[in-house]
């Protein structure tokens, strides 16, 4: 079985290698790298983009409504209030400013092309659209697209991001309400924030925050890693289906978990309570303070149980009249608990 294995995975790769060696030579004999399916004929077609350019001066917004079909979106603070893109002409957006709503529509025609792409790092037929803020103090999001990266940047925000691929990155951004992040598949990377409230919810691809300051926090994944660098947070809730979560140098005051399959790692962290419920896999906390500063309550079927290095009891429950309480039921799965000063 395993030598057939093998020599599947041999032709495979051979395969792959003579598939890209076509396409290289191909584009050196003067091929085209893009390539666009036309739904109408239900196939590939091998013609040139043509691309148009523009810039729309708008009037000052303060929310905005984004639907693309496939294209990379950046929304950023700026000298200006506008609209810039470099797109297909077919996928050419719509702008609209009303009552201070900037409403930027771009969709393919139903009856046309449905999704485009390259070979290799084309820029020249990379959709792209930059929408440019300079008088909104705070900004109501309503972003939906369909395929290709968004970008926020510098902008104090609340409201819905929805992609169902491409990687979505909230650098240096605040908001006073409620910012939700609904995505199929794609990383999710939030650095340098402050939220009241902020949730994720993915099927699969990594969640990144770093540096993010926050009330509540909620983050759900079916598949790939969680994990929280320099957070400061008072209510966290984590849900994942499989995948590995990893919090350091945090501040949390309160931590509800529940996952079904993957690692759990606290590492130099200021922990408030803390439950938790997995049905796989390990749980390791390294956080602030001392044994006697939490109460106890574990029920795990198996896998080992320590505190500072000594061995727990499965059933480990202890009352030490601590404000904050360490809770975890597990099915299986070691648990690792250490303390620092």
């Amino acid at each position: 079985m395993n030598k057939v294995l093998g020599i599947t995975a041999i032709i495979c790769a051979v395969l792959i290698v003579i598939g890209v060696g076509i396409l290289f030579i191909g584009k050196a004999l003067g091929g085209t790298d893009n390539f666009s399916f036309e739904v109408i004929n239900n196939k590939l077609t091998s013609s040139t983009k043509e691309m148009v350019e523009n810039t729309v001066d708008v009037e000052t917004f303060d929310s905005l409504n984004v639907d693309v079909d496939s294209a990379k979106l950046c929304i950023k603070k700026a000298d200006e209030n506008q609209v810039y893109y470099r797109i297909d002409k077919k996928a050419e957006p719509t702008v609209t400013n009303e009552n201070g709503t900037l409403t930027v529509t771009s969709k393919y025609p139903d009856n046309g092309t449905f999704f485009t792409m390259n070979i290799g790092d084309n820029e020249e037929y990379q959709n792209y659209i930059e929408i440019r803020v300079k008088d909104a103090d705070f900004l109501n999001l309503v972003v939906k697209s369909d395929s290709g990266s968004i970008e926020v940047s510098d902008i104090a925000i609340e409201g819905n991001i929805e992609s169902s691929s491409g990687s979505t990155k909230i650098t240096d951004c605040a908001g006073s309400g409620i910012v939700v992040i609904d995505s199929d598949s794609g990383s999710t990377t939030i650095t340098d924030a402050d939220f009241d409230s902020l949730k994720i919810q993915k099927d699969s691809g990594s969640i990144k925050l770093i540096n993010v300051n926050a009330e509540e926090v909620s983050l759900d994944s079916s598949s790939g890693s969680q994990t929280l660098d320099s957070c400061d947070i008072t209510k966290f809730a984590t849900k994942r289906d499989s995948g590995s979560l990893k919090v350091d140098g945090s501040t949390i005051d309160e931590v509800n978990a529940e996952a079904s399959s993957g690692s759990t790692n606290y590492n130099e962290c200021v922990i408030g309570n803390f439950t938790s419920s997995t049905d796989s896999g390990s749980t390791t906390l390294y956080i602030q303070g001392k044994e006697s500063d939490y109460n106890y309550k574990f029920d795990i079927s198996s896998g080992s149980v320590k505190i500072n290095d000594e061995k727990k009891s499965n059933e480990y429950v202890k009352d030490n009249g601590a404000d904050k309480t360490i809770d975890i039921q597990a099915s299986s799965g070691s648990t690792k608990i250490d303390f620092y000063e």
